[in-house]
């Protein structure tokens, strides 16, 4: 009698238990569901509707790239024009916001992604004309056939605006200041494929 109590108990047990990781993952489930429609962009959104794609306003210029700045003949050494309007405007627009410096934010894409923003102080940017954006937790070597392709280019969009609009509302003239995004070539690379 008492082994029948015994594995009555240990069936009970098993059941409770199997019973406890199938109600987790149906609520599990849920909450991703209902999180992946009710996350706060970054910028604002006519509340129900969920953008399919992030697209930059025409007013929001995307900044220059670094590859066009003029460069010096190869009898002057073939480095950047230091002396190019292109250079002195990003000087000026970034000693705009120097005091502003470092910008930081996270945010939850609208498609779930979790993104870190960050424009370091003024003191260890590169150089006094570029502007080094990084945007984190995003993967910019991911293949366009990858199913997470798009989320990662959105979250990127949603980043890239929210610095934009930072900049702008700051009274930088979004058209005159040269941008790096991340400390890699193919970080760039993706951003300025991204940002077309």
């Amino acid at each position: 009698m008492s082994n029948k109590l015994l594995y009555l108990i240990i069936a009970s047990l098993i059941l409770l238990l199997v019973s406890l990781v199938v109600f987790s993952n149906l609520i599990r489930g849920y909450l991703e569901n209902k999180n992946s429609t009710s996350v706060v962009s970054p910028s604002p959104v006519p509340s129900g509707i969920i953008p399919t794609a992030v697209i930059l306003p025409d007013d929001l210029v995307k900044g220059l790239s670094i590859h066009n700045v003029p460069t010096l003949n190869p009898t002057e050494g073939m480095g950047l024009d230091l002396n190019s309007p292109e250079i002195k405007n990003s000087i000026a627009q970034i000693e705009k916001i120097k005091d502003k410096l470092p910008y930081k934010k996270s945010f939850t894409s609208t498609r779930g992604l979790e993104v870190d923003v960050l424009i370091p102080s003024y003191d260890i940017l590169i150089n006094k004309w570029t502007l080094n954006v990084e945007v984190f937790l995003l993967d910019y070597a991911i293949s366009e056939s990858s199913p997470e392709y798009e989320k990662n280019k959105q979250a990127f969009l949603e980043a890239a605006r929210d610095v934009f609009y930072w900049l702008k509302s700051n009274g930088v003239n979004t058209e005159q200041i040269i941008i790096q995004w991340g400390d890699r070539e193919f970080i760039q690379t993706r951003a300025e494929e991204w940002l077309r």
